[in-house]
């Protein structure tokens, strides 16, 4: 299953085999306390879309479900309601934008799951004639939810003609003409998309436009042309808000199964994942702290056999490439977990078996393996940058450990 993280595959080189113990170690240790897209978004979606279609392996489906067709058959006897020019009309950018000639103030609205939809006003709490045409204009363009459909109302900052306005501005300027100041190709980048009344531009994290550098750019230089940043949302992480999971993946519940009672919560506010390859027994996946970008992880889940913890590490040893040292018991929510430090191996190692390295890559620091009770999970730690430490990665990898939920 190949997934939209391309650019870790030269950290995965070095740093995703699995450490093993050394020859005849024992495991012990003392226990320690819709606007239109731009050119190219075709090629994008097509790269976005099978994202997850191989990660649900609990699911039998193999495939993601998609956002239902929001359509009503209108009884004859149904008023007309403004901005729906046809029967059975579905949502669309244009209808949205006649809606707010009606509707003063009003930011939008957008879906985070099949019935779940959230509606801005400038005052949405009073119970109002335009809230009540909203309400009205989503029921009818929702009928297949029925009694399922949830309205929420949240405050609007920011007026949805205006959003398109400056989505439109903004994607001229940064993407395209004499004025593009970034280098960002267009076929990298998907939007503007006016979501959770903002202007959101996803950059394909595949790409050099989904990398932190490019993205800080993308901001200053709409700071710099006198946009205000809180207007907009600059991401790779399809998974930043759930209305951008379900526009792009159609994916509502972002913790997602991986086999029946396990799922990876891909929204989770320390640590920032995407998966890289699954099997029907296994997932591998990155993971990088938001808060420290200095501290990156490679983690494997394997449920393919029963085995104790102790015995998980010690079948480590097979395969050994780094001397496993400093035995810690670690505890993680509900998960237990054995935590060791790594080391390079001897220098006596044939050369053929590290050929494979880069050496200009850092090396992996420790390993955490976690027991799921449904999977066991081996997190690397490298860091990035040499002002890390070994308690800073001990502290990433448990928060890495906390995506892991196993459903009852």
């Amino acid at each position: 299953m190949s997934i939209i993280v391309g650019g870790f595959l030269g950290q995965l080189m070095s740093a995703c085999h699995q450490p093993r113990l050394a020859a005849g170690e024992e495991v012990s240790c003392k226990a320690k306390n819709p606007p239109s897209l731009q050119a190219g978004h075709c090629a994008l979606a097509a790269r976005l879309l099978p994202l997850l279609g191989a990660i649900l392996l609990g699911s039998g489906t193999g495939a993601l479900a998609q956002p239902q067709d929001m359509r009503r058959a209108e009884s004859p006897t149904s008023p007309q309601l403004p901005c729906q020019t046809e029967p059975g009309a579905a949502h669309s950018v244009e209808r949205q934008l006649c809606l707010s000639e009606h509707i003063p103030g009003f930011g939008g609205y957008h879906h985070e799951g099949p019935c779940e939809v959230a509606a801005y006003l400038a005052d949405p709490d009073e119970a109002s004639a335009e809230r009540e045409l909203l309400r009205r204009y989503v029921e009818a363009a929702s009928p297949d939810c029925g009694d399922d459909l949830t309205i929420e109302f949240r405050q609007s900052r920011y007026d949805l003609v205006d959003l398109h306005r400056w989505g439109d501005q903004a994607s001229a300027l940064l993407l395209s003409g004499e004025e593009q100041a970034t280098g960002i190709d267009a076929y990298d980048v998907l939007g503007p998309l006016v979501l959770d009344n903002r202007v959101n531009f996803f950059f394909d994290p595949e790409a050099l436009a989904g990398s932190d550098e490019a993205m800080a750019e993308a901001r200053a230089n709409l700071s710099d042309n006198g946009y205000d940043l809180d207007a907009f949302h600059i991401s790779n992480d399809p998974f930043s808000t759930r209305a951008l999971s379900w526009y792009l993946l159609g994916v509502a519940d972002p913790c997602l199964p991986v086999n029946p009672p396990l799922a990876i919560c891909m929204n989770d506010p320390q640590v920032q994942v995407s998966l890289v390859d699954g099997s029907p027994t296994g997932v591998l996946g990155t993971a990088t702290l938001r808060s420290s970008p200095d501290l990156s992880y490679v983690f494997i889940i394997s449920w393919e056999e029963q085995v104790s913890l102790r015995d998980y590490a010690r079948r480590q040893e097979e395969d050994m490439e780094y001397v496993l040292s400093n035995c810690a018991r670690v505890g993680i929510g509900q998960f237990s977990g054995l935590r060791f430090d790594l080391e390079p191996a001897p220098a006596t190692q044939a050369p053929a078996a590290r050929s494979f390295e880069n050496p200009a890559l850092q090396s992996p620091r420790m390993v955490l393996f976690v027991d799921t009770g449904a999977g066991m999970a081996t997190i690397v730690g490298t860091p990035r940058a040499s002002t890390v430490s070994q308690e800073d990665l001990y502290r990433g990898a448990e928060s890495v450990a906390r995506i892991f939920r196993v459903r009852q």
